[in-house]
């Protein structure tokens, strides 16, 4: 049986380093989480990644996340929504979605959407909607995804994909046309905010 929660091996943040970087989405942003909460364990870790060489130090006492912004991308977190959500958002967004990464729960339908953003550094952490139903949230400039050993071996292959396919961006609006239904307790429409 897979082990959905293990955690990332120094071979594996190497390797998706280097890809990042080969296929010309930039560096990384590596952040040390505290095990099992998935949290930042440091204050200011927006304004200091780790390095490869950090994060892999790290890994003997911490979990490592990654700052999908730092490397063109936005992930959508999706809890709620199953696999139509899934189909949904490939229908939607075609080759921007590099790759679906299975939660760590290892829940069937479960998992992060990490797909190609022209401007991730605009998308924050917004709740997500899918037939008027919160199914999950964003992570992209302000979050982090916690990586694990499987999400990183299906990651990794999207990420090597891409300099070969050329795959259009999604701009940041589009991704928020998730949000339409994201109401504040006053009744009016959620709007993005600026980082």
């Amino acid at each position: 049986m897979t082990d959905y929660s293990a955690p990332i091996t120094k071979t594996q943040i190497r390797d998706l380093s280097d890809a990042c970087e080969t296929a010309g989405l930039g560096t990384p942003h590596f952040v040390k989480l505290r095990r099992d909460k998935k949290i930042p364990c440091e204050r200011g870790w927006l304004q200091r990644p780790l390095s490869k060489v950090e994060a892999m130090r790290a890994l003997k006492d911490y979990d490592i996340g990654l700052r999908p912004a730092s490397i063109g991308l936005a992930v959508v977190d999706n809890d709620d929504g199953g696999e139509p959500f899934f189909n949904e958002l490939k229908k939607r967004f075609k080759d921007a979605v590099v790759d679906i990464t299975p939660s760590s729960s290892g829940k069937h339908g479960r998992g992060h959407a990490w797909i190609l953003c022209e401007n991730p550094e605009h998308v924050g952490n917004h709740a997500v909607y899918h037939e008027d139903k919160r199914v999950g949230e964003f992570r992209a400039s302000n979050g982090q995804v916690r990586l694990t050993r499987e999400a990183v071996d299906v990651l990794l292959l999207g990420i090597q994909m891409l300099g070969a396919s050329q795959p259009g961006k999604v701009m940041a609006h589009q991704l928020y046309e998730l949000t339409k239904h994201a109401k504040k307790p006053d009744g009016a429409i959620a709007q993005p905010t600026s980082p």
